[in-house]
């Protein structure tokens, strides 16, 4: 097994449930309850599915979270779906994937009327499965943790949350949220065209 502080977590499911009790204990008095868990299943080695199915859904059944999976199937989904998505069904979000991920899908969540009222009531959690992961690990070397899915998965249950600043760009055909970095010119450019060659990335 795995230790996370003073909290051993196996590998097997079967002994994961074992600890049902213990994650529960240390969840917030609101812990979320019921999560809608969005995978990306290209990002970074492609083992976003591997990632849920292995390292995180896991301790979310010790935890006793109900959890509602989509995968998605194109660019921009994430974005579609931050865009439907009614807050009073969930009690938060969790992306799997890269910042991609977590990009796409604030630029479907704060375009919306309600987007304040609605994270309040459904934090947005990601668990890192992507290239860069930046925000991600940021968050865990905030609290302390190992850089890696199961130390994520592990906060989430817990229930606590972090705010994180935003920046809008604005141009006479569209609005635009980021949270990491804001680029023209020549690094956009390098970044855009660079997406064509990710089908690469496992060629020696």
């Amino acid at each position: 097994g795995r230790r996370l502080k003073s909290t051993v977590l196996p590998c097997d499911p079967a002994a994961a449930a074992g600890l049902r009790d213990s994650l529960v204990a240390v969840a917030s008095p609101k812990a979320q309850r019921k999560f809608m868990v969005v995978v990306n299943p290209v990002s970074g080695k492609r083992q976003g599915q591997m990632i849920w199915e292995t390292k995180s859904k896991p301790i979310f059944d010790a935890a006793g979270i109900e959890s509602t999976v989509v995968i998605t199937n194109k660019a921009g989904h994430a974005t579609e779906i931050a865009s439907m998505l009614n807050p009073d069904e969930f009690d938060g979000v969790v992306l799997i994937g890269g910042d991609g991920i977590l990009y796409e899908f604030i630029n479907g969540w704060m375009p919306r009327n309600d987007w304040k009222a609605a994270l309040d009531k459904m934090p947005i959690g990601i668990i890192p499965g992507g290239t860069g992961n930046a925000l991600a690990l940021s968050m865990l070397y905030a609290k302390g943790e190992s850089w890696d899915a199961e130390s994520m998965a592990y906060l989430i249950v817990k229930g606590g949350t972090e705010k994180c600043d935003l920046a809008a760009v604005e141009n006479s055909k569209q609005k635009m949220y980021s949270f990491l970095s804001t680029s023209w010119a020549l690094f956009s450019d390098i970044d855009i065209t660079s997406e064509k060659y990710v089908t690469l990335r496992d060629v020696t």
